[in-house]
């Protein structure tokens, strides 16, 4: 389509100098750069991004997939609730992003994901609370 329009001869644009642009795709709502078709024939350094994992609360379950990642990895995180407890969700800054215990996205930033249990104990809280400290 450019060399239609650059042959043209009394097309108005000119394109003698046009370059191709970085092509972008969505991930998991937020846009990345990629690399153009056939590649630009530099090098570039890879990029590493970190997961790190925390539970609410801390004692409800084992968490595993952290680490460090480089740019547009697979990565796949994992929450196994110990008894007593049910896993509910993922959240990031405060945001839901999976209601899976095991949830997988590919990285390009930084993450800090929180898996979310509950107690699954009759009592309310105050009475869990209780029992924990008679036993």
């Amino acid at each position: 389509m450019i060399d239609e329009i650059r042959n043209t001869p009394s097309s108005p644009f000119n394109l003698s100098d046009f370059q191709s642009f970085p092509m972008y795709e969505e991930r998991a709502a937020d846009w990345v750069p990629t690399e153009p078709q056939g590649g630009s024939g530099t090098s570039s350094s890879v990029q590493y991004f970190s997961v790190t994992l925390s539970g609410v609360p801390s004692e409800a379950g084992d968490l595993s997939g952290s680490g460090s990642f480089s740019q547009g990895s697979t990565v796949t995180v994992s929450a196994t609730a110990r008894d007593g407890y049910e896993f509910i969700r993922w959240i990031e800054s405060g945001v839901e992003v999976s209601t899976r215990a095991t949830f997988t996205f590919n990285i390009y930033s930084d993450r800090h994901l929180e898996a979310v249990f509950i107690s699954t104990n009759s009592g309310s809280a105050s009475e869990t609370v209780e029992n924990d400290l008679e036993q």
